[in-house]
């Protein structure tokens, strides 16, 4: 059962390439989470993860995303944050000390 969004795009603006995740972002999904990053191609050497809509995120998804961005960074391609999260969302991640290890 899909219940997540994984979309890439270019950002008009920056053009820079962008990875929009959605939904429920979680254990259930994180098998065909982490199949979906590792199959993408990304030729670009900048890229933005922005987390929106987030229904629910669990520590699954965040090991998948910091081992994400370790091998893109190994790979040259640097990787910046953008969350546009519920507060309760913003504060758990704040105050686990979650936000504060990715990009590091």
């Amino acid at each position: 059962m899909e219940n997540y969004i994984i979309k890439k795009t270019k950002s008009k603006e920056t053009g820079k390439a962008e990875l929009l995740f959605e939904g429920q972002l979680v254990v259930l999904n994180s098998h065909e989470i982490k199949s979906n990053l590792d199959t993408m191609e990304l030729d670009e050497k900048e890229l933005v993860i922005k987390l929106e809509r987030v229904d629910d995120i669990d520590l699954s998804f965040i090991q998948i995303i910091k081992a994400f961005e370790i091998t893109k960074a190994k790979e040259g391609i640097s990787i910046h944050y953008e969350f546009n999260i519920n507060s309760d969302l913003q504060l758990l991640l704040t105050q686990t000390g979650v936000l504060a290890t990715l990009s590091k």
